[in-house]
């Protein structure tokens, strides 16, 4: 007998769920959302709400794809030691959705957080370098510097996959 659950068109309600998350950048999960270094305990913890000063300086990481922010690890430990008024943060996005949903929910958290991106340098690697252009380009974001590790801005040919 034939698994007919494959091959089964979605409803148009379930399409325009999918498509209203897309649009509105919603992500959900507590293992997402804007992080911030903690010196005291070398952990990185979730942001809460109105956490940061709008003047304050900061740095922000951005993983790439199938990747986390432990792989920033030794660089944000190098950088709290060399800067102590820095504040160090970490976007973490799911690998399974588009890059303009995971631009989208970046600026939802930063609203959350209150933080100004014009004072924030962005390091973004690979696919976070995708997010990070979307969030600039696309959705007119600010920013005081960025810097791209590994980021295809010619295109991929993982795209294809």
């Amino acid at each position: 007998m034939q698994d007919d659950s494959k091959t089964k068109t979605p409803t148009a309600l379930a399409r325009l769920k999918r498509l209203r998350v897309e649009l509105d950048g919603l992500i959900n999960g507590d293992e997402y959302g804007l992080f911030e270094y903690n010196r005291s305990t070398a952990e990185i913890e979730r942001l809460t709400k109105n956490s940061i000063k709008p003047d304050e300086r900061a740095v922000l990481f951005l993983h790439g794809m199938e990747s986390d922010l432990k792989g920033y690890r030794p660089f944000i430990k190098l950088l709290a030691k060399r800067d102590a008024d820095l504040r160090i943060l970490g976007f973490q996005y799911p690998n399974d959705g588009s890059l303009a949903r995971d631009s989208k929910f970046l600026i939802r958290e930063m609203k959350r957080c209150e933080t100004v991106s014009d004072h924030i340098d962005f390091i973004c690697h690979s696919a976070g370098g995708l997010v990070f252009r979307h969030f600039v380009e696309v959705e007119q974001q600010g920013f005081r510097r960025a810097f791209f590790l590994g980021t295809p801005h010619a295109g991929s040919d993982l795209a294809s996959l």
